[in-house]
């Protein structure tokens, strides 16, 4: 039987409404990810791992191979497509 309620995305145990409140920043991870680097999976750049969402954002290559643009577009919505008429 499964159990309802928000998990830990790491190791699936439960998560407290004071947890929920009031997170607490993985300061330990941070730091490892600060220290360690990796290579761009297109462009093969080295990027230190906390900076690497920034660079995929910005590498063309990533965004030609993945179709992720880091300019969201502007949708303009016309009276023609508004509602069912």
């Amino acid at each position: 039987m499964r159990e309802s309620g928000i998990h830990c995305p790491l190791c699936r145990g439960n998560v407290t409404r004071r947890e929920r409140a009031c997170p607490e920043r993985a300061l330990d991870l941070e730091n490892i990810m600060r220290k360690f680097s990796g290579s761009c999976r297109c462009c093969a750049k080295q990027i230190k791992f906390y900076r690497m969402r920034h660079h995929y954002k910005s590498c063309k290559k990533y965004q030609d191979e993945y179709g992720v643009s880091s300019i969201i577009p502007n949708f303009q919505i016309s009276q023609d497509s508004v509602g069912n008429r």
